[in-house]
């Protein structure tokens, strides 16, 4: 017998003399699964008269292959070494007792079609390598299933994630129910832009609306100097018309202007406060925000929804349905931070499926202490 483990390394081997077990395996080939394969399919195919003919029958290679693997239990390199010298030394007429210098030419196969016949246990004479122009992985043909996978280690496999994920045409209805309303709510964002005329709107209306005392107490409160002035202001002015004390030598005319300068200036300084306060809570804590003005509560399980007056007549899970048509126009959904996140689960998870054009899992391979992941897809 052959020691295939070492000839199948080598491209070409020539022996003198071939053991009678090896001559034994290929009578057997053709007694056990060639002859009857011709007379059953008979005037339906041609008869297998080279060895071209018989690698341009899938099926008939598929069957010798499984003959040797299966029902001799040589195990898959043993198999695919007869193969070889089968296809090397082929004789139609099937009689390899008196074969003498036989040669030994095994199938050219590239790494990664290696890594494919190991994981699907078919022979390499099944398996054909396309044309891998535009493709980031290899991709290899199976004859025999008329299916093509790609092969592909996890740092290629992210791109095709990341490009799956890009591609894909998301509703936000689907999204919603996808990741939950509170996991919506999280991705929402508010552009510089509004966020910028969100801010200049509430800090005009904050100020406009508020009256000189509250505006004194809130520069009070903000720890301000022009309320220190302003106070200063008013106990001279009633120095002067209480007790006739004119520290100053300023007249109460001149007073009350500097007064009404100071008010002038704390409007501008409270407008700016608000202006940064509520434009830091539009793009550092929207949540925050959402939750002061309504547009978001709590339900039982104390996750954030969407308030009622922003569902419809719906019902899902016991609340109405979101109606989107209902948020206001400055809330936009981060797709991009949401495909970051699903690309990074699928990575984290090691998980591909996507990938699949046939929805079928995608089969993880180790070869030679690498990982591998072998996918059906539509070349």
């Amino acid at each position: 017998m052959l020691k295939f483990q070492q000839i199948i390394k080598e491209d070409k081997i020539e022996f003198d003399k071939l053991p009678a077990f090896d001559k034994k395996v290929l009578n057997l080939i053709h007694q056990k699964v060639i002859t009857p394969y011709e007379e059953h399919y008979g005037d339906a195919i041609d008869p297998i008269d080279s060895a071209e003919e018989l690698l341009s029958d899938i099926d008939l290679v598929k069957d010798i292959y499984d003959f040797l693997n299966d029902v001799m239990e040589l195990g898959n390199d043993a198999a695919q070494s007869f193969i070889d010298l089968l296809v090397s030394n082929y004789r139609a007429d099937g009689n390899y007792k008196d074969l003498d210098n036989a040669v030994y030419t095994p199938k050219e196969q590239k790494p990664y079609e290696k890594i494919y016949t190991e994981w699907a246990g078919i022979t390499p004479y099944l398996v054909d390598d396309v044309d891998q122009t535009g493709y980031d992985v290899p991709i290899v043909y199976d004859a025999f299933q008329q299916q093509h996978f790609m092969i592909g280690q996890k740092d290629q496999l992210e791109r095709l994630v990341q490009d799956y994920y890009e591609d894909m045409w998301y509703g936000e209805e689907d999204i919603i129910n996808a990741l939950g309303e509170e996991g919506f709510i999280e991705r929402l964002y508010v552009g510089n832009a509004d966020a910028r005329m969100i801010a200049t709107e509430e800090a005009n209306h904050m100020v406009e609306d508020m009256s000189d005392r509250d505006l004194l107490e809130r520069l009070g409160e903000l720890n301000s100097p022009l309320r220190n002035e302003y106070d200063s202001l008013e106990n001279e002015i009633n120095d002067i018309e209480e007790w006739g004390v004119n520290k100053g030598k300023n007249s109460v005319k001149v007073l009350e202007q500097r007064k009404d300068s100071i008010i002038y200036q704390g409007r501008d300084l409270l407008r700016q406060y608000h202006y940064d306060y509520t434009y830091e809570r539009l793009t550092e804590d929207l949540t925050d925000f959402l939750w002061d003005f309504g547009y978001i509560t709590k339900n039982k399980g104390r996750e954030f929804v969407f308030g009622d007056h922003l569902r419809d007549s719906r019902v899902s899970r016991g609340r109405g349905v979101v109606d989107l048509d209902k948020l206001p126009g400055w809330l936009e959904f981060d797709r991009e931070t949401f495909i970051q996140d699903e690309v990074k689960e699928a990575m984290d998870n090691e998980t591909f499926d996507m990938l699949s054009d046939g929805g079928g899992e995608a089969a993880e391979v180790t070869h030679e202490g690498d990982t591998y992941y072998i996918i059906d897809t539509d070349y």
